[in-house]
């Protein structure tokens, strides 16, 4: 942390207490000082320490989404060929972790390092795939409602999954209460272990998934 210098030492620990960081500076760092901050706020804070904590659906979420969606597109532009709101605050009605989960598309992995670069700029850090193929996660460091990022191309797997379990969930009511039920359970149990919160959901979301399948066969 002390390599960084008093500006940016000073500007990470206010990060790490939970202040963004200010969008003017981020974007007016030279790309080897950006990257430096970068290492260090992952190097420090490697992975969110908030509880798994389920809120009820807030009307305000979608409204979230289109401000944030808003601000990629003008960054992005003709890069992306569509930003997709999934997760389970993109159901109507539905429980949630109030995080909005962001899926950027686009057309071929060609358009990748652009995307990369325009969003490393704007106020975010390429995490890599995060153990998940064909996806790459960002983490947004600028004062921007709370979310989760992912890249993919449009043919990926996990982009594909992510429609499919939101469609499924939008179209029925009942299967979306049940999910509801499953997650407060889970939160419950995994309060303090957001990995373990995951996987325990993971046969549901994998069920539910295959049976989208099913029903378009």
């Amino acid at each position: 942390m002390d390599t960084l210098g008093p500006p940016l030492t000073s500007t990470l620990k206010e990060y790490l207490s939970g202040k963004p960081i200010d969008r003017r500076l981020w974007q007016k760092l030279d790309d080897s000082t950006r990257i430096r901050l970068s290492d260090a706020i992952v190097a420090v804070k490697s992975k969110t320490a908030l509880e798994v904590r389920i809120s009820n659906y807030d009307t305000q979420w979608p409204y979230l989404f289109s401000c944030i969606e808003h601000e990629l597109r003008q960054q992005l532009g003709p890069l992306v060929l569509a930003i997709e709101h999934v997760g389970s605050t993109a159901v109507p009605g539905l429980a949630a972790k109030p995080i909005i989960d962001i899926e950027v598309v686009i057309s071929s992995s060609y358009q990748f390092p652009a995307v990369k670069e325009r969003l490393e700029r704007f106020g975010y850090i390429h995490r890599g795939p995060c153990g998940v193929p064909d996806r790459e996660v960002f983490r947004c460091v600028i004062d921007l409602p709370f979310h989760h990022l992912y890249v993919s191309e449009m043919d990926a797997r996990p982009l594909i999954e992510h429609l499919r379990f939101r469609n499924a969930l939008r179209q029925d009511p009942e299967l979306a209460s049940e999910y509801a039920v499953l997650k407060r359970a889970l939160a419950d149990q995994y309060r303090q272990d957001r990995d373990a919160y995951t996987d325990a959901k993971t046969g549901f979301i994998r069920s539910v998934v295959q049976s989208s399948l099913f029903k378009k066969a």
